[in-house]
């Protein structure tokens, strides 16, 4: 039986909601890498965080709505460090989720 992809955005849904602003012949460019069987992107991902440690005082934290600090903060970080940050209204969800 195969498991169910885990995913933040449905893509299909995604693709033909820009199609629709895009036009049908539009080439969308979109890749996979956020999709997977939710028990094997658990697995791979616990197996990271064990035989990979962090520095010391970094953690890794997941929400799926990020109060206004931790987007300021992810924004501050993304540019620090010559990344050019994501929009606020992106990261609160108020389009795809993200």
């Amino acid at each position: 039986m195969a498991l169910p992809l885990v995913t933040r955005v449905a893509r299909d849904a995604s693709l033909a909601r820009l199609r629709g602003l895009l036009g049908q012949d539009a080439t969308l460019m979109w890749w996979d890498v956020f999709t997977g069987a939710q028990a094997e992107v658990a697995a791979i991902s616990a197996m990271i965080r064990e035989t990979r440690p962090l520095p010391p005082g970094w953690q890794i934290e997941s929400t799926a709505h990020p109060d206004e600090a931790t987007i300021t903060a992810v924004q501050d970080l993304n540019a620090a460090t010559g990344i050019a940050p994501p929009p606020a209204y992106y990261m609160r969800g108020d389009t795809p989720p993200v």
